[in-house]
């Protein structure tokens, strides 16, 4: 559970992070608390026993701060989500738009090798360009099929 505290001199508020055992200056497996300020972001460590001497009260609704924040990771993982979906859609809708760019992409893919038999029954390769007016076509089906399955699913 995530617990919120308030200095009580300064007024500002934290947010405890975890507790850990110190290795260092402080007084060696002494348990101390790491804790980030709501104000600026910083982290802070302190001896348990110091933070706990009065120096600091503790919030209540620290429940309903928690399922808030629980609450905006999920809404900016499904932002991020809505950003890339946006992104794929506007890619693929630029693929799909007729243009220089487009044009030149398709017409190498909509080029297809055939045999055929000339009246001497002599066969041939012959190579068959779909013209770029019935790609566009194509393509415009494609868009319209996609906003109508679109306007379903809205």
């Amino acid at each position: 559970m995530l617990r919120r505290w308030k200095h009580l001199k300064r007024g500002t508020t934290y947010v405890e992070d975890s507790r850990a055992i110190a290795s260092s200056d402080i007084k060696e497996e002494d348990t101390v608390i790491v804790y980030t300020s709501e104000q600026d972001g910083r982290q802070w460590v302190r001896e348990k026993d110091q933070f706990l001497d009065g120096r600091f009260e503790e919030l209540e609704g620290a429940d309903e701060y928690d399922s808030y924040q629980k609450v905006l990771e999920s809404l900016n993982r499904a932002n991020e989500n809505l950003a890339r979906a946006h992104k794929r859609i506007a890619n693929l809708e630029y693929a799909l738009t007729p243009s220089n760019d487009t044009k030149i992409a398709y017409s190498a893919e909509f080029i297809f090798d055939c045999i055929f038999i000339d009246d001497n029954g002599d066969y041939h390769d012959k190579k068959i360009l779909v013209p770029w007016t019935t790609i566009k076509e194509i393509m415009a089906e494609i868009l319209e099929f996609a906003n109508e399955k679109k306007a379903v699913l809205k």
